[in-house]
């Protein structure tokens, strides 16, 4: 049997964000956009993760870049908000938007849409607090992922084997005799 070509049956992914009374349909990106969205996400997610604050523009992106990964990452929708006046502020917002949900997910994204703060949205999916945590927070988030279970928990192990063994008599490996015939 022969796999259907999948842009013949599938409707590709696409998020829809309102912004001053109009929807703004975004589509999924091209591989090349998808694998600069991970690059950069991944450099935020590291940055949180260590508790530095973080920038994607500052830290990865001049200017230019930054334009032309938004148009890139939104698509259509990139000309069709700067023909309807939507401001810098909104466009970052739902470029942002966008890359979470290519990051992560739709729900992770909406967290971002609705509070602005990557941080917090993207703390479930990396299990970690975000960036703005203080350290103690960070710190006991960080033990309590460590943990380990407690010696009579057998969750998700084996029985215990032996790591002394005796050797057989006559086994190789033990000493030998300067003695011989």
């Amino acid at each position: 049997m022969a796999f259907k070509d999948l842009r013949e049956f599938a409707e590709g992914p696409h998020i829809d964000l309102p912004i001053g009374g109009i929807t703004y349909r975004i589509n999924g990106v091209d591989a090349q956009t998808g694998l600069l969205v991970q690059r950069l996400m991944d450099a935020g997610v590291q940055a949180a993760q260590a508790g530095d604050e973080f920038d994607l523009d500052d830290e990865l992106l001049d200017d230019a870049q930054e334009l032309n990964s938004y148009e890139a990452i939104l698509g259509d929708a990139y000309q069709q908000m700067l023909d309807d006046g939507v401001d810098w502020e909104e466009l970052k917002r739902a470029a942002v938007t966008t890359m979470v949900w290519i990051y992560a997910d739709e729900d992770t994204a909406e967290k971002f849409w609705e509070s602005g703060a990557v941080g917090e949205a993207l703390a479930p999916v990396t299990g970690r607090p975000p960036s703005g945590a203080n350290r103690a927070t960070r710190r006991a988030s960080s033990a309590a992922g460590r943990k380990t279970p407690s010696r009579a928990s057998t969750s998700g192990t084996r029985g215990s084997r032996s790591t002394t063994r005796k050797k057989a008599p006559g086994s190789r490996g033990g000493t030998s005799s300067s003695s011989g015939p």
